[in-house]
């Protein structure tokens, strides 16, 4: 893999998605940033980058059909799960469609985008961002942010080499996205065993939109299952996920959408 690491950049995936554009072989290529100016999470929103984050943005073009290239996401979630268990020997849950979260507090999350292709391009590049909590602590967020957020540090009482993390993050998102590619069905188990929702009680918040019911966990085409009071089933392409306060925790509120 080749790694360009800066010290610090507005986001790690604005410099990967310029990359992307013009080098003729963007495949595994990873841009790593000390600090972000202007890091960014689902729907633009602002996210917090400071000193001793692991903030990459790994860039991939997996063969897969278009239908398909949302569910990079949920590949990329649990490789970092992965990576985690392996590391800090912690056990990270998934929050859908694309946050890490431990002991009900937000650990990571992950910004997938898509590069433009050309008429000549035989696959389409697909950049995964990745902000991860851990050398830092909740206390060097926002105020705003603190009782929500978690870092390694602050779970294990120890530091950890950014750069050992880095490259076996990268290998094991590569090695989820293979997966994805080869074996669908057995990915999505994978990211079914993780699932920090289901069966909670959670609310779906979206522009015009408000539901409550029973978090039903990961459907096959990778969307959402939501059964509501009535007894429909509702499938949950955007919008935002988290456990009705007072009826099994209440996670930190994040907008996401499968790409």
């Amino acid at each position: 893999m080749k790694v360009i690491h800066f010290h610090r950049v507005s986001s790690t995936n604005t410099v990967a998605l310029d990359l992307a554009r013009r080098e003729p072989d963007p495949h595994c290529l990873v841009v790593r940033a000390d600090r972000q100016s202007g890091g960014r999470g689902q729907h633009g929103r602002r996210f917090a980058s400071p000193a001793g984050g692991l903030y990459c943005s790994l860039v991939l073009c997996p063969r897969l059909e278009l239908a398909r290239l949302a569910m990079v996401t949920l590949a990329a979630g649990v490789g970092c799960c992965l990576a985690l268990e392996e590391t800090a020997a912690l056990a990270p849950r998934l929050k859908w469609p694309n946050d890490l979260y431990l002991a009900d507090r937000k650990l990571a999350g992950i910004l997938t985008e898509t590069a433009p292709v050309t008429a000549a391009a035989t696959s389409v590049p697909v950049v995964i961002g990745i902000g991860m909590n851990v050398n830092n602590t909740a206390f060097d967020m926002p105020p705003e942010l603190r009782e929500g957020i978690v870092s390694l540090r602050d779970m294990t009482g120890r530091s950890f080499d950014l750069d050992r993390l880095l490259r076996n993050v990268v290998l094991r998102v590569r090695e989820a996205v293979r997966l994805l590619e080869n074996e669908p069905a057995a990915l999505l188990d994978r990211w079914r065993q993780r699932d920090c929702l289901v069966g909670r009680r959670i609310e779906l918040s979206s522009p015009g939109r408000s539901l409550r019911g029973q978090a039903l966990g990961l459907a096959d085409d990778g969307r959402y299952r939501l059964l509501a009071a009535d007894g429909s089933e509702h499938l949950v392409l955007a919008g935002s996920l988290r456990p009705v306060p007072g009826e099994g925790g209440d996670l930190e509120r994040g907008e996401g959408r499968l790409l």
